[in-house]
């Protein structure tokens, strides 16, 4: 059971880790901001 313990500790200090997390993140933002050009506005009158 400590040996767990000790595997995710060792998974927040890799930095594989982090960079594969900034990148989802990256990769998210980038979705979210192209979704708006893709939408045309309706204009209400």
């Amino acid at each position: 059971m400590h040996k767990e313990e000790k595997n995710s500790r060792a998974l927040h200090r890799n930095w594989k880790v982090w960079f594969a997390v900034a990148l989802m993140l990256a990769a998210m933002l980038m979705y979210i901001v192209t979704l708006d050009d893709s939408v045309v506005p309706v204009l209400l009158k």
